[in-house]
């Protein structure tokens, strides 16, 4: 028999994981109290980080999901500086080794396209998730 882990109940994290993404194939989800200073800044940030993943996940862009929200009002370390929470997730591709290069390629892009982010104010989860938990185009990547 297989021991379960035992795991701490941390309201944190739980009410984090709960409002994690519902589309993740590879996807990639920014919440942060900085803005861009132009819509054209923005669609930028979107469209070289969609290339920056797929490069770095060796999937197709095709399925590359990059979602931005910007100007919301967040806390960290006690204080109000511009910040981010992020989180990536993907069917398979997710790991240590992994991780530590997508962090490295989130991290850069993000303080070089947002005014005033530092790289110690962004957290970073990552989820590998099933085929089967996993919807596109009305069915699963299972299907």
């Amino acid at each position: 028999k297989k021991k379960k882990k035992k795991t701490r109940n941390n309201s944190v994290v739980s009410a984090f994981l709960y409002a994690l993404p519902t589309y993740t194939m590879p996807a990639l989800e920014v919440t942060t109290s900085a803005s861009f200073t132009t819509k054209e800044a923005e669609a930028a940030f979107l469209t070289t980080m969609s290339k920056l993943l797929a490069d770095a996940i060796g999937k197709p862009e095709a399925y590359i999901m990059i979602a931005i929200k910007t100007d919301v009002a967040m806390c960290f370390g006690g204080t109000t500086e511009p910040a981010a929470m992020c989180h990536l997730s993907s069917i398979g591709k997710i790991g240590v080794e992994e991780n530590k290069k997508y962090a490295k390629i989130i991290c850069d892009h993000l303080t070089a396209s947002l005014q005033g982010l530092l790289a110690n104010r962004i957290y970073i989860t990552f989820t590998d998730y099933e085929r089967a938990n996993f919807g596109f185009d009305g069915k699963t990547f299972a299907s």
